[in-house]
C-alpha cells in the first residue's frame, strides 16, 4: 500500500484494522496478488482489496474524560508570570482533548494497536496511540496539573506492556514491538512517587522496573 502510495501518510495503513483474521487476509492477498511483483500490481486493484479488507484507522480507539480534571490546578494558580500561567492553562485544557481509552475489541489479532487495560494522553496530530518517551514530559506536565490518577493510568497501561513484553516499546502498536527508547519508565515513576508517595504502587511494581531496565542493558 504504502510502495504504491495509496495513503496521504504512511502510518494510516498500519493503523488499519483488518475486517477478517490475519491468516485469510494473507490467503486472499496471496491468491490475488502472490505471482506478480508488488511495484507491478495494480494500484486500483490493491485499493480495492484494502476497502475489502481493512477499516478505517483510528476506530478503536475513543476521547475519555478525566473525572479529576481542574479548570486551574493548584500549581498552576501559583505560578506569578501571566505569560507562563496562560500558557500553562491552556495546556491544562488540552489534557481533555488527548485523552483516550480502547474500545471493547472482540478480536485484538485484528488491530495493530496494543490493548492496555488502563486511559492515558496521546502526543496528538497523526500519532493516535501512547509512546514511550514521549509520556515522561506528558507525565511531568500532568503532575503539575494534579492529575494523578491519569499519572498511575498510564504507568500501569506501561507496566502491562513490560509484564507482556519483557521490555517497553516504542509505542502502542505491534510494529514498534522490534524497538524501544531509553528506559525512562523509572524516572516516570520516581516523579509518580514524589508527586503522591504511593509507597504501595512501588512495592507492587518494582520487580517489572528492574525487568524493564535489566531489558535495555542488556539488549539495547
Amino acid at each position: 500500500m504504502n510502495l504504491h502510495q495509496l495513503e496521504l501518510d504512511s502510518k494510516t495503513f498500519v493503523d488499519r484494522p483488518l475486517k477478517a483474521d490475519p491468516k485469510i487476509v494473507q490467503d486472499e492477498f496471496l491468491k490475488k496478488f502472490g505471482g506478480q511483483a508488488v511495484e507491478n500490481i495494480n494500484s486500483q486493484e490493491l485499493l480495492a482489496f484494502r476497502e475489502r479488507y481493512f477499516d478505517k484507522e483510528g476506530e478503536e480507539l475513543k476521547k475519555c474524560a478525566i473525572p479529576e480534571w481542574q479548570k486551574l490546578p493548584p500549581k498552576i494558580a501559583r505560578i506569578k508570570d501571566e505569560t507562563l500561567k496562560q500558557f500553562a492553562i491552556f495546556l491544562n485544557k488540552r489534557w481533555k482533548d488527548l485523552c483516550r481509552e480502547i474500545k471493547s475489541i472482540q478480536h485484538p489479532e485484528r488491530h495493530s494497536l496494543i490493548i492496555v487495560p488502563e486511559s492515558f494522553i496521546v502526543p496528538g496530530g497523526r500519532f493516535r496511540e501512547f509512546y514511550y518517551w514521549d509520556a515522561y514530559w506528558i507525565v511531568k506536565g500532568l503532575i503539575a496539573s494534579s492529575l494523578y490518577k491519569m499519572v498511575k493510568n498510564m504507568l500501569i497501561n506501561f507496566l502491562h506492556c513490560v509484564k507482556k513484553f519483557g521490555f517497553m516499546p516504542n509505542g502502542g502498536r505491534v510494529y514498534y514491538l522490534r524497538r524501544s527508547q531509553p528506559p525512562f519508565l523509572i524516572p516516570m515513576v520516581y516523579e509518580y512517587y514524589e508527586a503522591t508517595k504511593d509507597t504501595e504502587f512501588i512495592r507492587n511494581n518494582f520487580k517489572y522496573l528492574v525487568k524493564e531496565f535489566e531489558f535495555w542493558i542488556k539488549n539495547r
